[in-house]
């Protein structure tokens, strides 16, 4: 599975067990990609290669490096220990409105 800045799957922690979720229907050919961001925390930087059109040039080690309306798109996809040791920080995604 790799990186994707437009993935078609994440991972959800369901009683201590990881589940791949699909976002949208995938074809059998199609790869599985999953945004590394998502759950993700540090200062790690490297390039990506992903080539899809909303690609972000690079992937960043941290959910919190995401521009804030992808933090508010994808904040339903977090898992609840990642909510809960960043509480703060996701709490101020509820107040966000879309409009900068």
């Amino acid at each position: 599975m790799n990186h994707c800045c437009r993935p078609n799957s994440y991972v959800r922690s369901i009683d201590g067990v990881r589940y791949l979720i699909a976002l949208r229907d995938i074809a059998p050919d199609d790869e599985i990609t999953f945004d590394y961001y998502i759950i993700g925390g540090g200062d790690t930087i490297w390039e990506c290669s992903c080539r899809h059109l909303q690609c972000r040039r690079e992937i960043h080690s941290s959910f919190f490096h995401l521009p804030v309306e992808l933090q508010f798109e994808y904040r339903p996809l977090l898992d609840s220990w990642f909510v809960e040791e960043n509480r703060t920080k996701v709490g101020q995604l509820e107040n966000y409105s879309g409009s900068s």
